[in-house]
């Protein structure tokens, strides 16, 4: 009908021709009693499609089933575009730590290198007891020399505790004819069968006595206020800073025993002469009796509380420094053991 078709539309741009509607039927078909409109006018060419006259398109209002017809959008594909993955996020990895050192171990590398240390000193120590190389004259190590003296010292000054009575050195007889002797701190091996004498230096007057081991290592006098006449001397009394030879003389030397071991000799020096033991007075070159033997163990006793500190010197003249407690009474004697091995 007329208001079908001079109904308003919406009007779209670019809009495609309204399509032919094939199902809708024609004017005449539904109302075939009714004649055709009459032509108006001749019919004008139709203006072309523009942006401002574009063909009418399809409406609900014009034509209810022209959206059902057509083809059901399409979603767009995004097959070509690149998929982007959504960027992880990732938390920073916690920095680790620095340890503290423990310090366990410089503690135990530092003990190590003390205990290293003192094994050395030990070591040396001991080497310079049993007799190393003489150094070269003025360059020895000199132990406990008293202060006041000129010569350096490695141990502590004991001047306060104790005080030097005398010094001592032991002179070996050259292995053969035409060589000279040697002189030793008496702390060195020996060779068994070897001969020697003893060289004391007393820092004050007094009498020296001498018990060293005999026949079958007892115990035997050697020195005694009554010298023998083959020990080259004809008293037992010494001089202040001299050295006093026993046995004296080129030919007069004490022979250690031809069995290797050790001995002990001991020593008495006393600045006043010795009432007893009363066999210090007899004859020397006799052994111990029992009672003796006895009577000098407790002889010993008596004055240990003056046991004096032995020191060894070594240097171009080695020798042992004999020291005793400055508490020591004056006039009481000094006793010492001279420990001799041999091989």
């Amino acid at each position: 009908t007329n208001t079908d078709i001079n109904a308003p539309t919406i009007l779209t741009l670019d809009s495609p021709p309204r399509p032919q509607e094939s199902g809708a039927p024609s004017a005449s078909a539904q109302h075939p009693n009714t004649a055709p409109p009459p032509q108006v006018g001749p019919p004008t060419s139709a203006p072309p499609n523009s942006y401002h006259n574009a063909p009418p398109m399809a409406t609900v209002a014009t034509n209810p089933s022209a959206f059902s017809q057509r083809e059901p959008a399409q979603s767009p594909s995004y097959a070509q575009s690149p998929s982007f993955a959504p960027t992880p996020s990732y938390a920073p990895a916690p920095q680790p730590t620095p340890q503290r050192r423990s310090p366990v171990v410089p503690i135990i590398a530092g003990v190590f290198g003390l205990l290293l240390l003192i094994g050395i000193g030990g070591g040396l120590l001991i080497w310079s007891r049993m007799g190393g190389e003489t150094p070269a004259e003025g360059t020895g190590t000199k132990t406990n020399v008293p202060l006041g003296t000129g010569k350096e010292t490695t141990e502590p000054n004991t001047t306060a505790e104790a005080v030097e009575t005398m010094r001592y050195w032991l002179e070996v007889a050259a292995a053969s004819p035409g060589t000279p002797s040697a002189r030793v701190a008496g702390v060195m091996p020996l060779a068994s069968g070897q001969k020697f004498k003893f060289h004391v230096m007393p820092r004050e007057d007094g009498h020296l006595y001498i018990i060293g081991p005999g026949e079958g290592n007892v115990p035997t006098t050697f020195l005694t206020a009554k010298p023998v006449e083959v020990s080259g001397v004809d008293t037992n009394e010494v001089k202040a800073s001299a050295d006093f030879a026993f046995p004296n003389g080129e030919d007069n030397w004490i022979q250690l025993d031809k069995t290797a071991g050790t001995e002990f000799w001991t020593i008495i020096f006393s600045p006043t002469p010795l009432a007893s033991p009363a066999f210090l007075n007899a004859e020397a070159g006799s052994e111990l009796s029992a009672a003796e033997q006895s009577e000098f163990e407790g002889f010993r006793a008596e004055h240990k509380a003056n046991a004096p500190i032995i020191d060894v010197i070594n240097g171009a003249d080695p020798m042992v420094s004999v020291k005793v407690p400055a508490a020591k009474q004056a006039g009481e004697p000094v006793v010492f053991d001279i420990r001799i091995e041999h091989k």
